[in-house]
């Protein structure tokens, strides 16, 4: 049984069996899955309940995440760099890497010329995009 199960919760070792099967055991397999899927556990309206009442949301229980919503950034509050001359939008992290890599950060205000404004506020622009 434990074989079976470690197949059972390996995606690849399971597609790896299913590919292995004829025709005939193909369909048999499918027929089978189809009759023991409504056994599978799940969680009772109960628990679903409970968290609820907790404020817990069940797809962080599960692994499944939602994908962040990407924030609208201000041109005036961003951290730009030059790199070989031209400016280099930095988000998050990138300012650390920047940082690393001994550039100096530039905020908004530092851009002296007009084109490097313009230009600043285009990569934030696209980066809103």
């Amino acid at each position: 049984m434990a074989d079976f199960r470690k197949v059972l919760l390996n995606k690849d070792k399971l597609i790896e069996v299913f590919e292995s099967l004829s025709v005939t055991d193909a369909m048999t397999v499918k027929a089978n899955l189809e009759a023991a899927t409504p056994h599978l556990k799940g969680m009772s309206e109960e628990l679903l309940a409970m968290l609820k009442k907790e404020n817990i949301d069940i797809s962080a229980l599960s692994g499944d995440s939602k994908p962040r919503k990407k924030r609208q950034v201000i041109a005036e509050n961003q951290k730009f760099c030059k790199i070989d001359g031209k400016l280099k939008l930095l988000i998050t992290r990138g300012i650390t890497k920047a940082e690393k890599d001994g550039h100096t950060i530039l905020s908004f205000e530092d851009l002296k010329t007009d084109s490097d404004k313009k230009e600043g506020k285009r990569l934030v622009d696209e980066y809103n995009a």
